[in-house]
């Protein structure tokens, strides 16, 4: 009996296993009240999963401003629908979630603030193909920072389909972030980096 609950036990988790994972090696830069950091490193990992929805993770995430740099943690966002497209995939989630300790070996898994921000909105729009990936993240740190960060990984056009981020036409005017919210009447210098709907088309700043 035993050994018939073992093999329906490794049955169930093979079908519940990753179809593939993919490690992506971009640079991303943060956007914290309107000021940019310098383009760093970004390591994530996009695994596709048996049900066909993914599961991504920035890992080691650290807000590095000038000199200073504030470790976060692993940002993992679980079961993101996917829309495939010839060339690409698009995928796009809103997720509260705990962000959890990172594994950089310096860094003692209590300095990770993240994990002391109880569960955190998390909004992922972006792009990837079998070895570019291109993503915008807002993490919603109003109640506890005062703030919403915003994260640019990769680049569209390095991806092969920047033509991607000008899809899905809508009727509002002016400019908006991916959440909706209007932050200006048309795109300038002033406002950061990253995906706006633009009069209705999505526009890579």
């Amino acid at each position: 009996m035993k050994k018939a609950l073992l093999l329906i036990a490794a049955a169930w988790c093979m079908l519940l296993a990753p179809i593939a994972a993919q490690n992506y090696n971009e640079q991303l830069i943060v956007t914290v009240n309107g000021e940019s950091t310098d383009s760093i490193p970004a390591a994530i990992t996009v695994v596709e999963r048996e049900d066909g929805l993914i599961d991504f993770t920035l890992t080691n995430f650290m807000l590095v401003m000038g000199e200073e740099a504030m470790p976060i943690g692993n940002i993992k966002l679980s079961g993101i629908e996917v829309t495939d497209h010839d060339s690409y995939k698009e995928i796009k989630t809103s997720q509260n979630i705990v962000i959890e300790p990172g594994d950089i070996p310096n860094v003692p898994a209590e300095n990770w603030l993240g994990q002391y921000l109880g569960e955190v909105p998390i909004a992922l729009e972006g792009i990837l193909t079998d070895t570019r990936l291109y993503a915008t993240i807002d993490i919603d740190m109003m109640a506890s920072l005062g703030q919403v960060i915003q994260v640019v990984v990769g680049n569209a056009t390095n991806t092969g389909v920047s033509q991607a981020v000008t899809s899905r036409p809508t009727q509002a005017q002016g400019v908006y972030t991916l959440q909706g919210i209007r932050v200006a009447d048309q795109l300038s210098d002033a406002l950061p980096k990253g995906l706006y709907i633009v009069n209705g088309k999505k526009i890579l700043k």
